[in-house]
């Protein structure tokens, strides 16, 4: 759709004469040094929001001054713990306190606990002392051994024992399953 106000424009009239060639020599421009401009960083996309409509960060919660206060305390603890268990163990044998340290590696409350058990069946030593009068040399008078048990005559007081408490049932068991060493006790017995 054309306008039809809008003529074209009148073809030339005029005859091309051939022209007479003329050299042209390209104009070159000087050569300018530019600044030399580092590569631009590379566009950083904008991170993935998986929920749009959570907030974006999260103020950190206050520091409470008591937890402070309570690492402080057990750092402290800790400290009075292991100078505790590096002189307990400096008192033991070096074999045992190399043993101790293999298990317990280097936590003193594991250190004390592993001594303790190992002291308790009888490895490295007893940790108590003998009370005040006590020895462990050998007496010079031993006591005279006692006396050898018949046990025809064990047999005789147990039985009456249990005649004498009442126990009828249990003293009928006892003389029907140890019925010959009584009657020998009896027959040896001065009446």
């Amino acid at each position: 759709m054309s306008d039809p106000t809008i003529t074209p424009p009148a073809a030339s009239t005029e005859v091309a004469t051939p022209a007479v060639a003329v050299p042209v020599v390209a104009a070159t421009p000087p050569v300018v040094a530019s600044p030399v401009v580092p590569p631009a960083a590379p566009a950083v996309a904008a991170p993935r929001v998986l929920n749009p409509y959570a907030s974006p960060r999260v103020a950190p919660a206050p520091v409470d001054p008591r937890f402070a206060a309570l690492e402080a305390s057990a750092a402290e603890a800790s400290a009075v713990l292991g100078r505790h268990a590096a002189s307990v163990l400096a008192e033991a044998p070096e074999a045992l306190r190399n043993a101790v340290r293999a298990i317990a590696g280097d936590n003193p409350a594991r250190q004390l606990d592993t001594l303790a058990a190992m002291r308790a069946h009888g490895l490295g030593g007893s940790a108590s002392v003998l009370p005040v009068g006590a020895s462990t040399a050998v007496p010079a008078q031993q006591p005279a051994p006692a006396a050898p048990v018949n046990p025809d005559a064990a047999a005789l007081a147990r039985y009456e024992d249990l005649q004498s408490r009442g126990a009828h049932m249990m003293a009928a068991a006892h003389l029907s399953a140890q019925g010959a060493a009584i009657a020998r006790a009896k027959a040896s017995r001065p009446s």
